[in-house]
């Protein structure tokens, strides 16, 4: 690896220009595809630019680097990159990666709770969508029931009216037990009639 080079892709890197740095870190990676260093400086700079797949590549590459300080960083951002991508899950993984390696790991074990917490309501959540599906299911099921049932009474309903039209007193008769049919039959019907009739000026 030319030294002058690495060089010059982690100050371009240092001073926000990833584009450069990238370019830079990628030339030297031709001839040392397996470099960790190099793998993790590449890591970081696709994370830098929100490239997070390949992020997230480039670091599983710098795992097999020698330097444990350097591990532990690498299972960190592997978990920061794994949250970016909306796996809580893989992220929780690689932060308690990164706990074995180094319990006092401040950053990973903020991250971790933090993750685990999002993950955590995002299950409950999940778990109150499918019970309001359920409800609202059950909600839909009564309602046809109602509907069905209202269409059946107002079916009922008619041929009630037709036979109070053709004997009222034997219709009042038979539904005794339920008077208040009958009153709002009369009732309805004398309005419909009073519609019928033109208001004078």
């Amino acid at each position: 690896m030319n030294p002058f080079s690495f060089e010059s892709a982690n100050k371009d890197f240092d001073a926000a220009e990833f584009d450069k740095s990238l370019t830079k870190y990628l030339d030297l990676l031709e001839n040392n595809p397996e470099d960790p260093e190099l793998n993790y400086n590449l890591g970081a700079n696709y994370y830098r630019l929100e490239k997070y797949s390949e992020a997230e590549e480039s670091y599983k590459k710098a795992l097999n680097v020698k330097d444990p300080e350097l591990r532990q960083k690498v299972l960190y951002n592997l978990g920061n990159t794994k949250f970016k991508q909306g796996d809580l899950e893989g992220a929780v993984e690689y932060y308690e990666k990164a706990l074995k390696t180094k319990e006092d790991y401040a950053e990973a074990k903020l991250n971790y709770e933090f993750v685990k917490k999002q993950l955590e309501e995002q299950e409950k959540q999940d778990q109150q969508d499918q019970s309001d599906q359920a409800d609202q299911s059950d909600q839909s099921d009564q309602s046809d029931q109602s509907d069905q049932s209202d269409q059946s009474d107002q079916s009922d309903q008619s041929d009630q009216e037709r036979e109070f039209d053709k004997n009222p007193q034997k219709w009042l008769n038979s539904v005794s037990d339920e008077p208040g049919d009958a009153l709002r039959y009369m009732i309805n019907k004398k309005s419909d009639q009073d519609k019928d009739i033109e208001k004078p000026w």
